[in-house]
């Protein structure tokens, strides 16, 4: 067959055929034949050694795991090749994921609640109001950056703990249901059992009543304002009944992507 015809039934390119049938002819094979260059410093053996260095040390500098390096193997490595091996092992560098430090009993009762509400469809969601104030930082936190693989991202030692408060900040309280967003006030000074109260008559209820009508289910955090007993029987007496949430579980909470 001619160059074309081949190329036509593979769907590839004239050149490529011609380029694949010519490397057979001259070498029996059509492998990528070794080409000249400087060979690599490090060996197979020496490659996994620098990843398995990374992997117990998820901070580990590039110099720290040099240093390692050549305690092991007495064999020294530039910087450019150590990262070049941690990439080629799928082990990049980026900043730590925060996620909320979760206790062992933290973790027992946000099991306990998801089973609790897995069988509810979407017509009882739909009756639930989410509301949360939200701090948003005016500097942001230092970068942390670990080495992981993707499926990596969300082990302990790839993580930093999201703590609250550092730097001048500005609090808004906000609320949605399945059909919309509420209010979004600004809340002056910090939040006590006094403010939240007045935000929940001058904006959580308003909100609620546009966009579902009288009946809903609220949802709130764990905060000490939220749990207090004057904010409580306030909800008592107003017959608005609270949906119990685990502590610690922002990530369950859909108001923290909106």
């Amino acid at each position: 067959m001619s160059y074309r015809v081949i190329a036509s039934k593979l769907g590839i390119s004239k050149l490529s055929v011609k380029q694949a049938i010519n490397k057979h002819t001259k070498s029996a094979t059509v492998a990528d034949l070794p080409q000249s260059g400087r060979p690599k410093i490090t060996p197979p053996r020496e490659d996994r050694t620098i990843a398995g260095i990374s992997k117990p040390h998820r901070r580990a500098s590039i110099p720290t795991i040099q240093r390692e390096l050549q305690e092991k193997t007495l064999k020294s490595a530039s910087p450019m090749t150590c990262s070049g091996r941690l990439r080629s092992a799928g082990l990049e560098s980026y900043d730590a994921i925060k996620k909320t430090f979760l206790t062992a009993i933290s973790c027992k009762n946000r099991r306990i609640w998801c089973k609790s509400k897995k069988n509810w469809r979407m017509e009882r969601w739909g009756e639930v109001r989410f509301g949360d104030e939200s701090r948003f930082n005016l500097f942001p936190n230092q970068r942390v950056r670990v080495r992981s693989t993707t499926n990596e991202k969300f082990l302990p030692e790839c993580l930093t703990p999201a703590v609250q408060g550092g730097g001048d900040s500005v609090m808004m309280w906000g609320c949605m249901f399945a059909n919309g967003t509420g209010i979004l006030p600004f809340i002056n000074g910090s939040m006590d059992s006094k403010e939240y109260i007045r935000t929940m008559k001058d904006n959580m209820i308003p909100s609620a009543e546009k966009l579902h009508g009288r009946y809903f289910v609220y949802r709130q955090a764990n905060a000490p304002c939220h749990k207090s007993r004057a904010t409580m029987q306030w909800f008592e007496g107003n017959e608005r009944p609270v949906l119990e949430w685990p502590s610690r579980s922002p990530d369950l909470n859909p108001t923290e992507n909106l």
